[in-house]
């Protein structure tokens, strides 16, 4: 969502606790930081059950196929935070003993501004190139082929459509757990019992109370999905501005009506199926971007 984007991981791979007190050389007591703590010594972390966790669930992960599901997100974007964004989402993993490559669609609903865009991303093919198309009757006539990570693709987006998926963001999960495992100063606390959309969850939620360069958010809550055991909301906020403050809405994203395992086909993934709404105006770029996929399947 980096459209969904996203955001989940943030909050799992920061499972720890505090331990230290160091001087502050601007002060005549102690004062509480985050403490690195020395990794070369082999004991017990609190991260190491959250990483266990994580790589059961890329095992989980590795097993789906594709899915189909609903994502509505909200994110802050130069200290203004946007509005509910609502859209459709199927998406394809990566299945190298099919030649199938990592896939998107994206079809956004809501706000009536956008309702009606289209977003295609293929891992390796279209050169790279998101192909979307606007919404609206003149704007949504026109096809274009845009960098994921360019700014046209990036306004109002936190994350690139290409982080967008279960499997990248428990990856993600793990190589950041791994990498905090150097440091405390986290107040973690498990709740199973809740629902989501009616489905039983179990919430995990993180605060940081000191702001450091190395977390990301002050406070993060993550529902796991108790029978699919994929996170299906995530939220973060930032540190309040003052103290006694209220800590504001980072970002937040929420998958609904999933569906694992629907057997998506090429024709999910290809604008020009008679499912979507694309059109193609300029013959010769889409002749051109056919042309040097036909030759990459050939090799």
């Amino acid at each position: 969502m980096r459209q969904f984007n996203l955001h989940f991981l943030l909050l799992l791979s920061t499972l720890g606790l505090s331990v230290g007190v160091y001087a502050d050389d601007d002060n005549d007591g102690p004062v509480r930081v985050a403490k690195k703590l020395d990794v070369k010594v082999n004991k017990p972390h609190p991260l190491d059950a959250a990483i266990e966790m994580a790589q059961r669930g890329l095992k989980r992960v590795e097993t789906i196929k594709d899915y189909k599901a609903n994502l509505i997100r909200r994110e802050r974007i130069n200290g203004k935070l946007s509005g509910l964004e609502y859209s459709e989402v199927k998406i394809r993993n990566h299945q190298p003993e099919k030649n199938i490559p990592f896939s998107i669609y994206m079809r956004f609903t809501k706000p009536k501004s956008v309702n009606g865009r289209e977003a295609i991303w293929i891992d390796g093919r279209n050169n790279g190139k998101i192909i979307a198309h606007e919404a609206g009757m003149i704007l949504g006539k026109i096809t274009v082929f845009l960098n994921p990570t360019g700014p046209i693709a990036m306004r109002g987006n936190r994350y690139p459509i290409n982080e967008i998926g279960f499997r990248v963001l428990v990856e993600r999960l793990i190589e950041k757990a791994e990498r905090e495992k150097q440091y405390d100063e986290c107040e973690v606390k498990v709740e199973p019992g809740r629902t989501f959309f009616k489905r039983p969850c179990t919430v995990i939620e993180v605060i940081h109370p000191q702001q450091r360069d190395h977390f990301d958010f002050y406070r993060a809550n993550i529902y796991i999905d108790d029978e699919l055991q994929l996170p299906v909301r995530y939220e973060a906020w930032t540190w309040p501005k003052e103290e006694g403050g209220k800590p504001e809405l980072l970002e937040q994203y929420l998958y609904t009506n999933i569906e694992l395992d629907v057997n998506l086909s090429d024709d999910d993934f290809n604008p020009r199926s008679k499912q979507y709404n694309y059109y193609f105006n300029d013959v010769a770029q889409v002749q051109k971007v056919e042309t040097e996929e036909n030759k990459k399947v050939q090799k």
